[in-house]
């Protein structure tokens, strides 16, 4: 509903006020300034919650704005058309303001009801991230032995890949080997693998820093470890030893700079289901002849040699009549 106000200026030439009421079913969709007549000014004022105030044929109105969701940017709202032209004395104006132009549609997404949320996706590094680490950082074996070292790589910052495995600066005679050279590695869930350290008879005994570390391209990554090997060597004596040719052969150890303080250190092993006795004859260098037998499972009384030399050694057990059926030797050097 809307009340038409009019104001008359000159009334029979004399000052004059008059207000009329109109009221009008013609829905307007916005307030409206015009001239109706000369000299007349007429106010046209409306309820915005009216249901009729939509459409009115008189409306001048401002370009409409456009309702957003949520918080985001409002529509712009469109500039007032002009007003039109003044008609002639007494005439209603028959020239009309032209539409103000539409607002620019605002462009931000609200986040309020209605809102639009895009979930972020978890941010993966380019660069590789992990660490390497070991069970055992002090591994230590004898000479002709081996130990297990299991390596574990782990994401960090959900990096996910191919990892390759190696060692580095392992002493001489002592090999790495891994049962996996190259681990998958998830975002949750890190890869393992087991490294197997050799040595040889002849391994010089100490104790060595190495590494083992983890490769990605040109991002690498290590963890320290030491390992030791002594002077000690196992001799196995193995099952149905009498059929073994031609003997249990030569074996060459690398002597320790201070063998005389520190020996080399020889057992025996019995594997075999026979009990056996070895026979030995450098007792002054610590190579002495055996106490007795010793069965299967067991270990020979431990011999001490102090010495470089040769040390050779056979089953005492066993037939000699056309020399040892299974001679072995010791050379120390």
């Amino acid at each position: 509903m809307c009340a038409i106000l009019r104001k008359s200026w000159i009334l029979d030439g004399n000052p004059f006020a008059e207000w009329i009421v109109m009221m009008s079913k013609r829905p307007l969709r916005s307030p409206l300034v015009g001239l109706l007549a000369a000299g007349s000014l007429v106010i046209v004022a409306c309820s915005a919650s009216d249901p009729e105030v939509l459409g009115s044929p008189y409306s001048h109105h401002a370009g409409t704005p456009t309702e957003t969701t949520g918080s985001g940017s409002t529509t712009g709202t469109g500039s007032t058309g002009s007003t039109g032209a003044t008609g002639s004395s007494n005439s209603a104006g028959s020239s009309t303001g032209s539409t103000g132009s539409t607002g620019s549609t605002g462009t931000t997404t609200g986040d309020g009801n209605g809102g639009t949320t895009t979930p972020t996706a978890p941010v993966v590094p380019a660069t590789p991230t992990y660490t390497v680490t070991v069970d055992n950082a002090a591994p230590a074996l004898n000479l002709a032995d081996t130990a297990v070292v299991n390596v574990t790589v782990t994401s960090t910052n959900s990096w996910a890949g191919a990892v390759t495995l190696t060692t580095a600066t392992l002493p001489t005679d002592v090999t790495g080997a891994f049962d996996n050279a190259t681990v998958n590695v998830t975002a949750t869930t890190p890869a393992t693998a087991t490294l197997t350290l050799k040595s040889v008879s002849t391994t010089v005994a100490a104790a060595t820093p190495f590494t083992v570390v983890g490769t990605v391209g040109t991002v690498v990554m290590s963890t320290p470890a030491t390992v030791t090997v002594a002077s000690v060597i196992t001799i196995d004596i193995p099952v149905n030893v009498d059929t073994l040719t031609p003997g249990f052969g030569t074996i060459n150890i690398t002597a320790p700079t201070d063998i005389k303080d520190n020996p080399v250190t020889v057992l025996f092993k019995n594997l075999d289901s026979t009990p056996h006795e070895i026979h030995a004859e450098n007792p002054n260098q610590g190579f002495p002849h055996g106490a007795g037998t010793f069965a299967q499972g067991q270990e020979d009384t431990p011999r001490k040699v102090t010495a470089t030399g040769t040390f050779d050694y056979h089953l005492h057990d066993e037939p000699n009549t056309n020399g040892p059926t299974n001679p072995g030797v010791i050379i120390i050097q």
